[in-house]
């Protein structure tokens, strides 16, 4: 190696970092892009290759590779669906109750703040929970108002997600018939 190529040669691994990075940064940009697909095409391998077991035991047992398929893919929906059935309706039931709720605990907690205060007054102490009481009442609406609009992004994220999964139930039943090419 000659003198001359000694600082092309620190040219070059000093390019090689921040192309490093650049390209680094590039491939987790394309994994946020793509997350949602990979995620679909990750669970859907995953539910086809644990499904595929029982499906593979029914044909062992004589049955035909599309019947036994739908079979396996019909008691698992189903199982899904049954405990969907049970669970979100206690969700629900819950979620209404502490809704139903709310403005009495919040009621109850002023009410209780403003005893204090009379029993500050009355103790003379020098305490003014005026002021928290205000502070309060102010924070909880402002709490409240962010909740509404989170439940609305939580309203159209639940329909994206619920596409996502039917998604994922058909590339997983594609995989399940067609799997093994």
């Amino acid at each position: 190696m000659t003198m001359r190529e000694e600082p092309f040669r620190w040219l070059k691994w000093g390019m090689l970092l921040p192309i490093l990075v650049l390209n680094g940064w590039l491939l987790i940009q394309l994994f946020e892009y793509f997350s949602s697909l990979i995620s679909i095409f990750i669970s859907a391998n995953l539910l086809a290759f644990v499904l595929n077991y029982p499906v593979q035991w029914l044909e062992r047992h004589r049955l035909s590779r599309v019947r036994a398929v739908t079979v396996v893919f019909l008691l698992a929906l189903s199982a899904v669906v049954l405990l969907a059935v049970t669970v979100v309706p206690i969700v629900v039931s819950q979620l209404s109750d502490f809704v139903n709720r709310l403005p009495d605990w919040i009621g109850s907690g002023s009410q209780q703040l403003e005893e204090l205060q009379n029993w500050a007054i009355a103790r003379r102490f020098p305490i003014d929970l005026t002021r928290l009481i205000n502070q309060l009442q102010d924070g909880l609406s402002e709490r409240l108002q962010e909740l509404s609009g989170q439940l609305f992004s939580f309203g159209v994220g639940l329909v994206g997600r619920t596409l996502d999964c039917l998604l994922t139930l058909v590339f997983t039943f594609y995989l399940l018939l067609h799997g093994d090419r």
